[in-house]
């Protein structure tokens, strides 16, 4: 019996002992760049943990970070099993460690707690202790730190009920309000209304009253359930977002989904476009205008205003599983915004293809791109200006223009963004790397390599910093390069630090090192 004891006993010393070994980092100090005012070298500190980190999410109240650290196998391969780790970053200390449930499809961080979200339910951990706090059969849905709403849905919903919406307490995981919304199609697109108000577009339009769940439905259809994708063929070519492949589909019986604009909301109005119609509603839904758009036709679009008119590209494709599908027709209108009276509706060429996601908005024109060719529309009269045709071969396949302001190049010493740079071009991005500045005839004005291109991350103040996919750097607002970090990860700044994040834990540089 007593052999048997201190067996037990040399088990449990064991396990610690390997929980404990397991659970250790180590801490450096690394060179990482250098101030190029001063000359001087940047260093930051490491931390490096045993396994694979998969995730990490920082709570920024409490300073502390959960890191979702796997496991590896001695070959090296990561394995499904592991544990969170929670370290408080500013005591330099393991906080706790629990087992990583292998089934838990989501995370958040926020409220002081991490939420772990299974097909189960979802569970509430305490983030300065691992204690789990509290659980819940519900799927949080929707978080949302800063205006501190939880949504998620009853897993085990009321008879005759299959779609109860809750928003949930934080501090006890009891539901605050009950609230009928499908997510058949899932949720299109969301938008706040105002402090209080929040906009859901899943089968139809939803506003809902955040403090007791009361509100109104817009009917709208806009999706279809059990599609059959026979002539349906893939979106090749759209990008959504910069770098992006052609998506596959595969076969079988599928449900479309957002056929549906953006929810533009403009003061107290809101505007938004379904398969039907296009709307204008206020707060208290009731519709100021509506108007019937293309049978057949209308897809997804992007709304927005210029000028006291409201206009709608529709881009010709829906969504089956998250992947573009060609369905509609692509065309652009125009709408007066304060009585909905239409100046225009052009159907675009037919080219048999859907039209690129991203637009550039000029002053008085927008280009945009459908398959290898390139549209100038007036905004005014909604004729087209000008189109061409971009030969694959010589300029690869066309993803759309880089219109954003976190795009920066050199110019004359210094970095400027492309919408400093020459506002009146539209910077069109190519599979092969090139970005061209078009004008107005769509004639090549400039021509940049995209690898030589840098991409805002983060700004604080009067500082920026641009990336480029190997080295990150500081600069000022007039381009003025300040300092330079040898490195590229996922990065975020809290307060005067720069953490940067990698598969082997994190690296912590202070700010003041490198912009000054």
């Amino acid at each position: 019996m007593r052999v048997f004891l201190i067996s037990i006993f040399f088990c449990i010393c064991l396990s610690q002992l390997l929980a404990q070994e397991n659970n250790d980092f180590e801490k450096s100090s690394t060179a990482v760049g250098f101030n190029l005012l001063t000359g001087d070298t940047i260093l930051a500190q490491q931390y490096s943990f045993p396994g694979y980190i998969r995730k990490h999410k920082i709570d920024s109240t409490s300073n502390t970070i959960v890191l979702n650290q796997l496991e590896k196998s001695s070959s090296g391969k990561v394995k499904t099993k592991g544990q969170l780790v929670g370290f408080d970053l500013s005591q330099d200390q393991l906080l706790w460690t629990r087992k990583y449930r292998s089934g838990a499809q989501s995370s958040f961080t926020s409220f002081g707690k991490t939420f772990d979200i299974t097909d189960k339910g979802s569970t509430a951990i305490d983030i300065y202790s691992g204690e789990e706090l509290w659980e819940i059969e519900n799927n949080i849905y929707y978080i949302n730190g800063l205006r501190e709403v939880v949504l998620g849905y009853r897993i085990r919903p009321y008879p005759y009920k299959q779609n109860v919406l809750q928003r949930i307490n934080p501090k006890d995981g009891s539901a605050l309000w009950d609230r009928d919304v499908s997510k058949d199609y899932g949720w299109q697109e969301t938008a706040f209304l105002n402090d209080s108000t929040f906009l859901i577009a899943a089968d139809g339009l939803y506003a809902i009253n955040l403090n007791d769940g009361s509100g109104w439905k817009y009917e709208a259809q806009l999706g279809k359930k059990d599609y059959t994708n026979t002539g349906i063929q893939n979106a090749a070519g759209i990008a959504f977002g910069a770098f992006t492949g052609v998506y596959v589909i595969s076969g079988g019986q599928k449900t479309i989904t957002n056929v549906c604009s953006n929810i533009l909301v403009d003061s107290s109005f809101i505007y938004f476009a379904s398969k039907q119609s296009i709307i204008k509603l206020n707060a208290n839904r009731d519709t100021l205008w509506q108007q019937a758009l293309p049978k057949d036709q209308t897809s997804s679009s992007y709304l927005f205003l210029n000028n006291g008119k409201l206009f709608m590209i529709n881009r010709g494709y829906a969504l089956v599983r998250g992947r573009p599908v060609n369905y509609g027709t692509p065309y652009i209108a125009s709408f007066d915004a304060s009585n909905g009276s239409q100046n225009f509706l052009e159907i675009a060429p037919k080219t048999g293809r859907a039209m690129n996601k991203e637009v550039a908005e000029r002053d008085t024109s927008m280009l945009l791109v459908i398959g290898a060719q390139v549209f100038n529309y007036s905004l005014n009269s909604g004729k087209l200006l000008k189109e061409r045709t971009f030969k694959y071969k010589e300029y690869g396949e066309l993803e759309g223009f880089d219109e954003q302001e976190y795009t920066y190049l050199l110019k004359d010493s210094n970095f400027i963004s492309f919408q400093k740079n020459d506002p009146s071009l539209g910077y069109l991005s190519t599979s092969n790397s090139k970005v061209f500045g078009l004008n107005s005839e769509l004639e090549i004005v400039e021509e940049f390599d995209r690898n030589k291109l840098y991409f805002k991350t983060i700004s604080k103040g009067r500082f920026t910093m641009i990336d480029n996919g190997k080295e990150s750097l500081i600069i000022d607002e007039e381009g003025q390069r300040l300092s330079k970090l040898n490195y590229h990860s996922r990065q975020l700044l809290l307060g005067n630090k720069l953490y940067s994040f990698t598969e082997e834990g994190f690296m912590v540089v202070e700010l003041g090192d490198i912009s000054r």
